[in-house]
């Protein structure tokens, strides 16, 4: 005979937890069931569903995620690896990341690779050993991804963040970078710069740059393009000799901003690739004495709150890191689930900030 929910609450054994079995006892359905309904998996009608869940909530009951996993195949998770998880814009990303996936029921596991294709490949045999539902990978090196192509051949759902990867099947959540950096560069070029330095970092850092050169990010790529795109329209040489790559430590940053800075022909304007390095370009800049704008114009990619506070404030381009980092989970649980939109993912629109850190270029250069 069923039992009437909520009559009494003693179907658990006092000193252990609530298991499946009593939860099907207190809803007075089978343990078969109510592990059905429980998983969220099998054929089950939604009353009974609803009944298992009310009795489940009433007796405090918690899912064995293990258990789980073994009877759906799902974890109920997703696995995200992070190139550089020092990088306080993906902080941002991340908690669009959480805030999209704890709304469908799904938590989500984190791990850095520090920009190391051997630290990702563990990572991702990590997560798919835990039977993650989906991936979100921010590329160490999209020359070096066998690594994701076999996942993918594996059926593992994979978003890429930021950097795409050549020849691999996946949907990329990335902004606009290469319209919003030729943005930038109108901007210079309208006050005057012809010199404009741009650095950036790379695992294997390197001082030569050619036009179009295949690098391992294809974000880095855009920037540096999108740049030379308006020196292209405006039939302006591009500044290609001042475009450094160092490692990623502030002391090979800063020696890269000393080399451009010393060049025999210097640069009028100083682009950073990100915050971390716009950290060190200010850091040299002021080390140096030089004026902002007067002597040298400054900008960076990211749209940090402390740009805003610099004397003067930096000028940025800007990408909507949270309303991305939402997309990529939502992409990569349409790509588990039918129910949620997972056809492609349309660059998001980067932004220029103009701010009075730009201004025009000095007259004696």
């Amino acid at each position: 005979m069923p039992r009437i929910l909520g009559a009494d609450v003693t179907d658990t054994v006092p000193g252990r937890p609530p298991t499946a079995a009593d939860v099907a006892l207190h809803a007075g359905v089978s343990k078969a069931t109510a592990t059905r309904a429980l998983g969220d998996y099998g054929r089950i009608s939604q009353k009974t569903k609803q009944r298992v869940l009310a009795a489940a909530d009433e007796l405090g009951y918690r899912p064995n995620a293990a258990a789980q996993t073994m009877n759906t195949g799902k974890s109920g998770s997703l696995g995200i690896v992070a190139r550089g998880i020092t990088n306080p814009v993906w902080s941002v990303a991340f908690q669009g990341i959480v805030d999209a996936a704890r709304e469908s029921g799904k938590t989500v596991l984190f791990a850095g690779s520090g920009f190391d294709v051997a630290e990702e490949r563990s990572a991702i045999d990590l997560f798919l050993g835990k039977q993650v539902d989906g991936l979100i990978v921010s590329a160490a090196d999209n020359q070096d991804a066998r690594h994701l192509r076999r996942a993918r051949e594996h059926g593992v759902p994979l978003v890429l963040w930021e950097r795409r990867v050549p020849g691999l099947d996946a949907p990329v959540v990335e902004a606009d970078m290469r319209s919003a950096s030729a943005e930038l560069a109108r901007e210079l070029l309208k006050r005057g710069h012809r010199r404009v330095a741009f650095v950036s970092t790379l695992a294997q850092p390197t001082t030569h740059y050619e036009r179009n050169l295949a690098l391992p990010a294809s974000i880095i790529s855009d920037k540096i393009e999108g740049l030379f795109d308006a020196f292209d329209e405006a039939n302006v040489a591009a500044p290609v000799d001042l475009v450094r790559f160092p490692n990623r430590t502030s002391e090979h940053i800063a020696k890269a901003f000393a080399e451009v800075l010393d060049h025999t022909d210097p640069p009028t304007a100083l682009v950073a690739s990100d915050s971390q390095v716009a950290e060190t370009m200010l850091e040299v800049v002021r080390e140096r004495g030089l004026r902002v704008p007067g002597d040298v114009s400054l900008a960076m990619f990211d749209n940090l709150s402390w740009a805003r506070f610099t004397v003067p404030p930096l000028t940025v381009v800007a990408q909507p890191d949270y309303d991305m980092g939402r997309r990529a989970a939502q992409l990569a649980m349409g790509q588990i689930a039918p129910t949620h939109h997972s056809s492609g993912s349309p660059p998001f629109e980067a932004k220029l900030i103009l701010r009075a850190s730009v201004g025009p270029a000095p007259r004696n250069i």
